[in-house]
């Protein structure tokens, strides 16, 4: 597909303050951090989420009888869960004549009024970066793990919906949000030994779903923390049979599910290219008049030991009148 976008006829300057429809905070990316906050970096495309292990099933009673020989050893296995960095490629691409002309202005026009964007170049590099953010939000959360046996198919990194296998709470369908879904949720957490209590952990919904809790939370009359922010996403805090619990609006999540993450085991990762790093724009071969670039990375969600969250799946998007 040939490039567009790229003169003065097809990317027309206007004066007025910019605004950017569709606005919107990516909560889970915030709240780990960021692309340019702490990371993990490795010099491979796979990288290790951690080891597991299980303490053996218990007796009632594994009490001895003196002078009894010691019992039978059986060892303990560990396995390994690991996960895989995707490739994050973007082009932007202006002509000459574009970049130099941005005093000349299109629409309506007001003395003394100017073009907010002096560079066009960085403008459309700005709108990129945007999206790969956006997409890495979205990829971390819904992305289904391929790890490719050849160059036919993209390595993609696994999403904690993907990752998510031991809490997971089904509702068929037919139940609304509730406290007691929330306790039996954050019970199956406890029993796998993901959390002590609620403190670590945010529900992350999608806007039905927060409406639902906001509703659910008013018709108890729990106390709510309205004023908290972490990552720069806002978070509120109700009071469980389990201790605390935060929940924050999450716009990738789908509409019909809830997750529990357990923000401070998750992180993100990234293979960085020698003498580039791990998220970086170059110049392309130059064919013309006009300024190429590609924006490049390989990037990746550690999503920390799945039992150590938990999804409550399948719920009815609006709660039920008079439940």
């Amino acid at each position: 597909m040939p490039d567009t976008n790229l003169t003065t006829f097809d990317l027309p300057n206007y004066v007025g303050q910019l605004f950017q429809k569709g606005s919107r905070e990516n909560a889970l990316l915030q709240l780990i951090g960021g692309i340019n906050g702490p990371r993990i970096d490795y010099a491979s495309t796979e990288f290790p989420i951690g080891q597991q292990y299980a303490v053996p099933d218990h007796a009632s009673d594994r009490s001895r009888v003196e002078g009894a020989a010691a019992p039978d050893h059986a060892g303990v296995t560990r396995s390994q869960v690991t996960n895989v960095t995707q490739i994050v490629q973007e082009k932007v691409i202006v002509s000459y004549t574009k970049e130099a002309a941005h005093q000349q202005l299109a629409g309506l026009n007001i003395g003394g009024a100017t073009n907010p964007v002096i560079s066009e170049l960085d403008f459309q590099t700005g709108v990129k970066m945007e999206l790969i953010q956006r997409n890495l939000n979205w990829a971390f959360i819904n992305n289904t793990y391929n790890k490719p046996a050849d160059n036919n198919t993209a390595r993609r990194t696994r999403g904690l919906l993907d990752a998510i296998t031991t809490n997971v709470l089904d509702s068929s369908g037919d139940r609304d949000i509730s406290l007691d879904l929330f306790d039996e949720a954050m019970s199956m957490m406890l029993e796998s030994g993901g959390i002590a209590d609620g403190d670590s952990v945010i529900a992350l919904a999608g806007p039905a779903q927060l409406r639902n809790l906001n509703t659910l939370f008013r018709q108890h009359k729990i106390e709510v923390d309205a004023d908290r922010f972490v990552g720069g996403t806002r978070v509120r805090t109700v009071y469980t049979t389990f201790g605390v619990l935060n929940f924050a609006l999450e716009l990738d999540m789908p509409d019909d599910t809830i997750v529990l993450a357990n923000i401070g085991v998750m992180g993100v990762v990234g293979t960085p290219i020698p003498g580039k790093g791990v998220l970086f724009q170059e110049p392309l071969a130059k064919t013309g008049a006009s300024e190429a670039y590609q924006i490049y990375g390989e990037i990746g969600f550690d999503h920390g030991p799945e039992w150590m969250h938990a999804k409550i799946t399948d719920l009815n998007k609006v709660l039920t009148p008079g439940a």
